[in-house]
């Protein structure tokens, strides 16, 4: 099954009900789409793409979802590109993949692609759009069973081509829908990238398995977020917790908010604020990757803890938390998160990096998180740890104690090598005012032990993003060569 079945079931009942709507009030209804779903489907078939790789590169608009739907009944595999990239990231990527098309918004991608090109008209509508016979183009593919390939970083700086399988987009939306209680009623606001898993697995999927609607948004706005969901009368809300935190800096949401759930991955500055604004709101977090969307989700009503995840969709047949040589370690103890279930992917294309499968088939996450009350606690990365003097420290808890300052908007921990105590904490935070170093690690030292204390502090105007707006700690890490603030020294010291 594949989530155009969905969308085809959803449209054959209730055609009629409002499907996406954009712009300045533009809509269409679920029959609308599926008119152009199927005329799509023949052009691509027609093409030449049935079982060849179109990537699509635009920020959200109506044509990224009737190609993709189209791509999956025509049997195309559609590969979802940042439409920030320049022409030689493209490039690249094309490189590597292989497609027979791109199809690109008008600013996206300027320069000669790799492959051929179409670019879409503006404004954005629901339309078909007009695609080239591709003959003997570049002849990429995908597995069998693959509904799209989603762009992840890899350690190399060499991105990670996830094949994500139609279990996982048909599974994370029907589970969704029934486990948050959405209705054809439900009217979603979907500021994320659809060229990200959350997007397509948090929003439209779920929409599409309850008959729901989905307004896209191309970009986001921290001024005016609250305001236009209030205009839009959105109940749904998937975000991350840096764009909640940059809405709250500019103000609270406005009393009748109309929203039933905001999902995100929670933050203790940012979980607080919300649940005094929008005490009838649920706060749902999450847990899950691109390589493995169906990890685990928390309850609707339960209230905000540290760290807190929720519990397994597949229960914990389908998760385990093991020590360094796989064995599983008992409950309350960190290890290593590992997933199996129908949403993992089959591995990567182009051969980018190893596969991360164990040898006995369960994913390997690289995050650590501990079992309790029977559902899950993330507590950090393994190749984030930072190790001083024997200590494991997480990044995510400094990061979160930081967090709670009333001037700092975005934290990231790192760690910076030392000879004596192998690494030292470094940390980087985003402050909205003027912030004193040595005052931050002072307010610190109330709800951290001494040895995870940060030795080094840098403030900074803003921290760098990803495409995902998270924090970018690759590109923080090119900032070690420069001064830091020394807690040993009390004040900035040479790199």
């Amino acid at each position: 099954m594949k989530l155009v079945d969905l969308f085809d079931s959803v449209a054959a009942q209730h055609g009629h009900r409002r499907f996406l709507t954009w712009g300045d009030g533009r809509a269409a209804t679920y029959e609308d789409v599926a008119r152009v779903v199927e005329r799509q489907a023949s052009e691509l078939r027609a093409a030449g793409l049935a079982g060849r790789l179109l990537m699509l590169m635009a920020r959200n608009r109506p044509e990224l979802v009737t190609l993709w739907l189209a791509g999956q009944r025509a049997g195309t595999t559609v590969v979802f590109l940042n439409s920030a990239l320049t022409a030689t990231e493209v490039g690249r990527i094309a490189e590597d993949l292989q497609p027979a098309l791109i199809v690109a918004e008008p600013q996206a991608g300027a320069g000669a692609p790799a492959a051929p090109l179409v670019r879409l008209d503006d404004p954005p509508d629901v339309r078909v759009v007009a695609v080239p016979d591709v003959g003997r183009a570049l002849a990429g593919a995908a597995p069998d069973g693959t509904a799209a390939v989603v762009l992840t970083s890899g350690s190399t700086g060499r991105p990670k081509y996830v094949a994500v399988p139609h279990a996982a987009y048909v599974a994370k939306g029907t589970l969704n829908a029934l486990r948050l209680g959405w209705s054809p009623y439900d009217r979603a606001y979907c500021v994320m990238p659809l060229f990200h898993v959350g997007a397509q697995c948090e929003t439209l999927a779920p929409a599409i398995a309850a008959g729901a609607a989905v307004h896209l948004a191309p970009t986001f706005s921290s001024s005016d977020l609250w305001a236009e969901l209030a205009r839009l009368g959105i109940t749904h809300l998937h975000a991350t917790g840096s764009l909640l935190a940059m809405a709250l800096a500019r103000g609270d949401p406005p009393p009748g908010l109309g929203l039933r759930r905001i999902v995100a991955s929670l933050r203790a500055d940012v979980a607080g604020p919300l649940s005094d604004a929008l005490p009838n709101t649920d706060l749902i977090t999450l847990y899950g990757l691109t390589e493995c969307p169906l990890g685990t989700l928390a309850t609707p009503g339960e209230p905000y803890r540290p760290g807190w995840v929720g519990y397994p969709y597949t229960g914990w047949s389908g998760l385990r938390i093991v020590d360094d040589v796989g064995r599983r370690v008992p409950d309350g103890e960190p290890g290593e998160i590992q997933l199996r279930n129908v949403s993992c992917t089959p591995g990567y294309l182009a051969g980018t990096a190893d596969s991360p499968f164990t040898d006995d088939g369960w994913l390997r996450t690289g995050d650590i998180g501990r079992r309790a009350g029977g559902g899950l606690f993330l507590t950090g990365r393994i190749k984030e740890m930072i190790r001083r003097s024997g200590e494991n420290i997480a990044p995510a808890e400094v990061e979160e104690v930081a967090l709670r300052h009333p001037a700092v908007v975005e934290a990231a921990a790192l760690p910076f090598a030392d000879p004596v105590r192998d690494e030292e904490v470094w940390l980087c935070v985003e402050a909205a005012g003027a912030i004193d170093p040595a005052e931050l690690r002072e307010f610190m030292a109330h709800d951290l032990a001494g040895f995870k204390l940060p030795r080094y502090v840098d403030v900074l105007a803003e921290l760098p993003k990803t495409a995902t707006n998270k924090v970018d700690k690759a590109a923080l890490a090119a900032l070690r060569e420069r001064p830091a603030w020394d807690a040993q020294a009390g004040h900035r010291a040479p790199s």
